[in-house]
């Protein structure tokens, strides 16, 4: 291109004006071709009609004065050499008529002698007496032989009029084939220029949602969308500086909360192995609770970072078929072990479903929730596992035995760190996070986990609603 658009709508209108120039040329092109080819032909057929009439009227006229001028030279009447005068002029003056007509030189030659033939038998008839043996030339012969030629100069004509259409087409046919194929490439051309820009931007902006952030962002093509890609370059640097600062921040805070608690851990320790002094029973008590809220604590920190990082993580991996019923066997059968150790048993109901997603998140979501179940149950309890679907969700309901949810902690029971009233079978470290992160992978999926009314009227009942493929 000479210059640069300023504007893709610019670029479209000027791809779209070149492609339609380009038609519009063969267009007339074509039309001029076949109006030089009309012409010629109207003219050829004009040529040939006024070369065929003229043969025939010279035809006519030979014949007449070959009978005028025998009935002349048997009766001697004036009156009749007067008739022959005027047919004789009749008969030059269509055969001006014919050389005209600009045909070959063998019509031309055979005129000349038809004309030369009737003046000099002209001449000799003017003299001629009751005494004279004088005998017309046979003219009317003359006259066949040039028709003659005269039909085969306009067969030539019409054959070369076939020949030159012929060549006009393919000619035609060539040129407008090299204007739609320019226009073709034209069109491919203002197309590549149009997407390359807009495929650069879905690629800048599919790596700002991966978080990569080390390449700059540079786009190509119309002014707007350089300006464009200039503003997602300072949204990069931005949000590169951002996630520095996160990184960071989390670092400074783990280090400076791990540090005292390693210390208040380690003192303990000491305490308890009574390096200050005997150790009595109270004190005892309270070195195990301080030591086991140390740990909590710590636990908790942990918990605070993986949450965040999980919160934070962007899942590269592209959609794919997820067949529900292999993925939820699978998961259950992973945690028959556990279950039967503690007289659960594991109940699967599971249609033939499948859907598009990214697998390795909906697992941790199923797995979160079946591990839940499987704590909360009690001895002898059962998990109950469904796998339905309607017309626009598939649902996979995970119940059990347990506790349930209690009414008031419905609304907190997916907010990060919290840990319900509720007691497991068996005393397990947790840092609150679990549902959190599942309802956020739920989400992240186009769905949804929410708590439901159990079929068993006791226990918790789960639900992860992910939209049908």
């Amino acid at each position: 291109m000479l210059f640069r658009t300023r504007s893709i709508l610019q670029l479209t209108i000027l791809g779209f004006l070149a492609v339609t120039a380009l038609l519009i040329s063969a267009l007339v092109i074509s039309v001029q071709q076949l109006d030089s080819l009309t012409t010629s032909g109207q003219q050829t057929v004009n040529q040939s009609a006024n070369a065929m009439r003229a043969s025939r009227e010279i035809i006519e006229y030979s014949g007449a004065l070959e009978r005028s001028a025998r009935q002349f030279l048997v009766l001697r009447d004036p009156a009749l050499l007067e008739v022959y005068d005027d047919r004789r002029e009749e008969l030059h003056d269509t055969l001006l008529q014919l050389l005209a007509l600009g045909n070959d030189p063998a019509i031309q030659d055979q005129a000349g002698l038809l004309q030369n033939i009737e003046l000099q038998a002209y001449s000799e008839l003017n003299v001629a007496t009751s005494e004279t043996d004088f005998e017309y030339p046979q003219l009317l012969e003359t006259a066949y032989e040039l028709t003659r030629l005269t039909s085969a100069w306009v067969d030539a004509r019409a054959a070369q009029l076939r020949v030159q259409t012929a060549e006009s087409q393919r000619a035609l046919n060539i040129r407008t084939l090299l204007l739609v194929c320019t226009a073709l490439l034209l069109a491919v051309l203002f197309v590549a220029l149009i997407t390359r820009p807009l495929q650069q931007l879905d690629k800048a902006i599919r790596d700002l949602g991966r978080g990569a952030y080390e390449e700059s962002i540079q786009i190509g093509g119309p002014t707007d969308l350089q300006l464009l890609g200039a503003r997602l370059d300072w949204l990069r640097d931005r949000l590169q500086k951002l996630e520095q600062q996160r990184s960071e921040f989390l670092r400074h805070v783990s280090h400076e909360l791990k540090t005292p608690l390693a210390a208040m851990q380690e003192s303990t320790a000491l305490m308890a192995d009574g390096i200050s002094g005997p150790v009595n029973e109270e004190q005892k008590t309270l070195i195990a609770i301080l030591s086991n809220n140390c740990q909590r604590l710590l636990n908790l920190i942990e918990g605070l970072l993986r949450h965040n990082a999980d919160s934070f993580a962007v899942v590269d991996a592209p959609p794919e078929t997820i067949r529900l019923t292999d993925m939820v066997s699978d998961i259950a059968r992973t945690h028959r072990a556990s279950a039967t150790s503690a007289d659960i048993k594991i109940e699967t109901q599971l249609d033939n479903v499948a859907v598009n997603g990214n697998k390795e998140t909906i697992r941790v979501i199923v797995d979160n929730l079946l591990s839940n179940a499987v704590k909360f149950s009690p001895r002898g309890g059962t998990v109950s596992i469904t796998l339905a679907r309607d017309e626009e969700f598939v649902h996979i309901d995970i119940e059990d035995d347990g506790p349930g949810v209690q009414e008031p902690e419905l609304d907190k029971i997916f907010a990060p760190f919290f840990q319900g009233s509720a007691q497991a079978r068996e005393h397990y470290p947790s840092t609150g996070l679990g549902l959190a992160i599942a309802r956020d992978y739920a989400e992240q999926a186009g769905g949804n986990l929410k708590v439901i009314d159990c079929k068993k009227g006791q226990g918790a009942c789960f639900r992860l609603s992910l939209p049908r493929r």
